[in-house]
């Protein structure tokens, strides 16, 4: 028992210094997020609000991540502000922002849109299934 509580306490070292190769799955996911493995979704728009019903918080958010907790629990949409993600099962068009308002980056995936949090805008996306 201690020898595993060793090789995890190292595994965790190397995870904070340099990366999480040689940790187990379990490790890596919580340190690195799941595997980036392409998933059907589309952007739908910027939205006016705050993540008043988060699903997750996780400091290296993305849209795989979200869509991850979001698309089996039947939601429609998934949001994303800043480090925040949360579910829809429906949009209010009227209330469409301007793209531009929502030009944050997300934390886990600088590519992705993220909403902007200072202004109260979340970015909208559908939700999908993943393919390896």
């Amino acid at each position: 028992m201690k020898f595993v509580s060793s090789v995890m306490l190292i595994c965790f070292c190397s995870a904070m210094i340099c990366s999480v190769e040689g940790c187990p799955k379990k490790i890596k996911t919580f340190f690195a997020g799941p595997d980036k493995v392409e998933i059907k979704v589309e952007y739908k728009g910027c939205f006016p609000g705050k993540a008043h019903h988060t699903a997750m918080e996780y400091p290296n958010i993305r849209i795989a991540l979200c869509n991850d907790h979001c698309y089996p629990t039947g939601s429609k949409y998934m949001g994303l502000i800043g480090n925040k993600c949360f579910c829809e099962s429906f949009l209010e068009n009227s209330e469409k922002k301007d793209d531009n308002e929502c030009s944050v980056p997300c934390p886990g995936d600088e590519k992705e849109k993220c909403g902007d949090e200072k202004a109260e805008r979340w970015s909208a996306y559908t939700t999908g299934p993943k393919y390896p």
